[in-house]
């Protein structure tokens, strides 16, 4: 007989993360080191504005005077709407938002021209997840779901 996983190409497997950890990472990855000739990657991000321009050098500065602090001039508008855009990953500003879950998740269900994220296609049934927080039960559960032993990986 053959393998239930050999029948079942069409699963799709993510792995995600707790969304504030991600961006504390994205943020972070992003920081440029100031030490460097060329602390800015020449490329399509636009991570100088946020740092220089916004004078955003930690996450809770992003926090305090990009989204919370009332607006009081052009330049304070200019830095809360990159601000926003850097944490909905609508703005191009870390590269780990932006390519965010809903990035991929339309990329592999074909749904790139779909911005309703209520509207999941029936293609979403193949999709299997991993949270790296459970990553050992849920790596246990979706392989017994395909067809493996149980328990495939045991905690140390």
């Amino acid at each position: 007989s053959t393998p239930n996983h050999v029948c079942r190409m069409e699963d799709y497997l993510f792995v995600v993360r707790d969304p504030l950890a991600r961006l504390m990472s994205a943020f972070n990855y992003a920081r440029p080191n100031m030490t460097k000739y060329e602390p800015f990657k020449k490329g399509k991000f636009h991570e100088k504005s946020l740092y220089l321009d916004c004078n955003f050098w930690t996450l809770e500065d992003l926090a305090q005077n990009g989204l919370l602090n009332e607006i009081t001039d052009e330049a304070s508008h200019r830095c809360r709407y990159r601000a926003i855009g850097a944490v909905t990953g609508q703005g191009k500003y870390f590269t780990h938002s932006y390519f965010n879950y809903q990035y991929y998740s339309q990329t592999v269900f074909h749904t790139e021209d779909n911005r309703d994220a209520s509207t999941v296609p029936e293609s979403a049934n193949n999709l299997l997840v991993i949270r790296n927080k459970h990553i050992i039960g849920d790596w246990n559960a979706i392989n017994e779901l395909i067809g493996g032993q149980p328990d495939l990986l045991m905690p140390s």
